[in-house]
């Protein structure tokens, strides 16, 4: 599990701190899933009483020039179950135990990218916004400015995950929001191994015609040709159901091998023989 959290965030004096997990979906497309974690009220930071009613996260709705980003919501995705705190500085904080939706349809979002390119394909998920529902003691809507923590918990990938805020229309009010943009690579170990695993093959196959025993080379074919039947369940992953670059290379490598045989049984001993006959 990796943490990002926004340059600095952690010295801020802000008194709501959300914990955003991200984490891969079902589903035969890389997507991810937007759940809120626990927050954090620090009531020292705080300058008058609040009442959190939750937290919204959404896909972008209607856009207009003048007042941007516009909402109609009802409930909040993650209930926090009107949550009060008033100010008191000999208190340090409390935490809000977010419970996760059981459906995530808003939740849920996919990615773009092509994975025919794998293991360098690349992925960005569209946009999400995401603000606190918060309310003064008299129920008016509250603006407050969150610190964010992102936990990423993506095995098979490297993140980038970025917050920008960014002021949005909310039921006719403007409201304080986080754009959230994350990008998805696939790890530098996978990308580098399948290089290496297929450059070494490839080694190996060009070396076949310096290979001056016949049996010695017949028997390095066998192997090479067993191993790249395995090495594509090896270097490619089982919910991947495309044809990949991998599996393009993992082709030409057989073609390749099947050059190298007929040079070395075929086309060397051909050549030989038609120089022993010249002279």
């Amino acid at each position: 599990m990796s943490v990002l959290a926004l340059p600095g965030v952690l010295k801020t004096d802000k008194p709501i701190t959300l914990l955003l997990d991200l984490r891969p979906s079902q589903g035969s497309e890389p997507t991810l899933s937007y759940d809120v974690g626990n927050t954090l009220i620090t009531f020292k930071n705080l300058s008058s009483e609040i009442c959190l009613r939750g937290m919204f996260i959404r896909a972008p709705q209607r856009f207009n020039s003048d007042d941007g980003f516009l909402f109609e919501v009802s409930e909040p995705d993650y209930s926090f179950k009107d949550f009060c705190a008033a100010p008191d500085k000999n208190s340090t904080f409390s935490t809000i135990n977010s419970p996760q939706r059981l459906t995530q349809d808003l939740l849920t979002m996919g990615g773009w990218g092509n994975e025919r390119f794998f293991p360098f394909d690349e992925w960005a998920t569209p946009s999400v916004f995401l603000w606190l529902d918060a309310r003064d003691k008299s129920g008016q809507p509250m603006n407050i400015e969150l610190q964010i923590i992102a936990n990423t918990m993506l095995p098979d990938w490297d993140s980038e995950v970025s917050f920008h805020p960014v002021q949005i229309t909310v039921n006719g009010q403007k409201v304080a929001a986080y754009q959230v943009d994350t990008t998805l690579r696939r790890l530098i170990s996978s990308r580098f191994f399948t290089a290496l695993l297929l450059f070494l093959v490839a080694f190996v196959i060009s070396a076949i015609p310096f290979v001056k025993d016949s049996g010695t080379a017949i028997g390095l074919i066998l192997a090479i040709l067993l191993g790249l039947s395995g090495l594509q369940s090896i270097l490619i992953p089982t919910n991947i159901h495309v044809l990949t670059m991998t599996h393009l290379l993992i082709t030409l490598l057989y073609v390749y091998l099947v050059v190298i045989a007929f040079m070395r049984f075929f086309l060397v001993p051909s050549i030989k023989r038609l120089k022993d006959n010249s002279s």
